[in-house]
């Protein structure tokens, strides 16, 4: 099998330096052509860069290229992740073969308004929230503290800080002013659900797998820190935030509730029409009611991520993970699956 492994990157060390996550990209990128190579496919691996030449070189290599499929490790245009779905969308333009969701579900899930919108028609709960476009605008009466602030469409916890809940309707002038000075986009305002976390990865198509449920544990948080997974916890390691947040997988939940949880992931799968592989991240709040927060289209793949942990932890290694995903695009495409 001829794959391209396609990562996105930029040469500004700069941004680098102030997005650690854009790092691990390109080590996903090549860990995963790693693997590949060891399958006995034939592997192109190509950065697509954030410069207009870059974007031409990949069409240029799109078009001649002889490849049976591109392994999508694109999460936006260099480090714009509004950008992400783009990519996605050149492959379709060029009738190319791709890993992961498609340009509208992965435009839609980065949209996190339009995804809790989708849900809602579903008939799968998510809080209660309120996109605000400007400092200026008000808060609807029936949207009430403590709620969390953050950006409308940006991935990998940007923007989401411990002081992102707010408890007292008092403070949210100040915290909303300060939040469009620095971020300068739409602010998603969500009813903040205080219980446990869950991060559920899905497999497949039409038919799908759900994978074992992992619990982010706050419970080692000093005491003061809000119970959110925030930038600093996914990606500083040496912070207090990161090493006091850590994944137990399985999670210890009854039988019930892990049937619930497994079903709701497996619906919000469908509903925002995932392919493949896609993480969903879910709260139970201290009534027992279970929320989805998130839906996450290509996760992460990088070989000590969340997703990578998870498969291991159902019995499967980072290579058999990556050969799959591989293999469920294929099927896809071959109209078996």
């Amino acid at each position: 099998m001829k794959v391209l492994v396609l990562y996105n990157y930029s040469d500004n060390e700069v941004v680098e330096k102030k997005d650690p996550s854009e790092k691990f990209v390109k080590e996903c990128a090549f860990a995963v052509k790693e693997v590949l190579e060891d399958s006995k496919h034939q592997i192109k691996i190509n950065p697509l860069k954030d410069n207009i030449q870059s974007l031409k070189s990949l069409i240029e290599l799109l078009s001649n290229g002889d490849f049976n499929i591109v392994f999508n490790l694109c999460e936006g245009f260099g480090w714009d992740s509004s950008m992400e779905h783009n990519v996605a969308g050149i492959f379709e333009l060029l009738k190319i073969n791709f890993t992961g969701s498609n340009s509208v579900t992965l435009a839609s899930c980065l949209n996190k308004g339009r995804t809790k919108e989708v849900l809602t028609f579903y008939g799968i709960k998510t809080p209660d929230f309120q996109v605000l476009s400007s400092p200026s605008e008000e808060i609807r009466g029936t949207l009430k503290p403590p709620f969390i602030i953050k950006p409308l469409m940006e991935d990998a916890s940007i923007g989401i800080r411990d002081d992102s809940v707010i408890y007292e309707s008092s403070l949210f002038k100040s915290r909303i002013s300060s939040f469009f000075e620095k971020y300068k986009e739409p602010a998603l305002i969500e009813e903040y659900i205080d219980g446990r976390e869950f991060n559920v990865a899905v497999l497949g198509n039409s038919q799908t797998e759900v994978l074992p449920i992992s619990e982010i544990d706050f419970s080692g948080l000093p005491k003061g820190m809000n119970k959110v997974c925030t930038y600093e916890s996914k990606w500083y390691k040496e912070s207090i935030a990161y090493q006091k947040t850590p994944p137990v997988c399985p999670a210890k939940v009854d039988q019930k509730l892990e049937k619930k949880i497994k079903s709701v992931a497996a619906k919000a799968y469908r509903a925002m029409g995932c392919r493949d592989y896609a993480r969903i991240d879910m709260r139970l709040s201290v009534d027992g009611t279970l929320y989805v927060i998130e839906v996450n289209p290509n996760p992460d793949l990088s070989t000590d991520a969340g997703f990578a942990n998870i498969a291991r932890a159902a019995g499967m290694s980072y290579k058999e993970l990556i050969s799959k995903i591989l293999n469920l695009a294929l099927i896809r495409y071959n109209g078996q699956s």
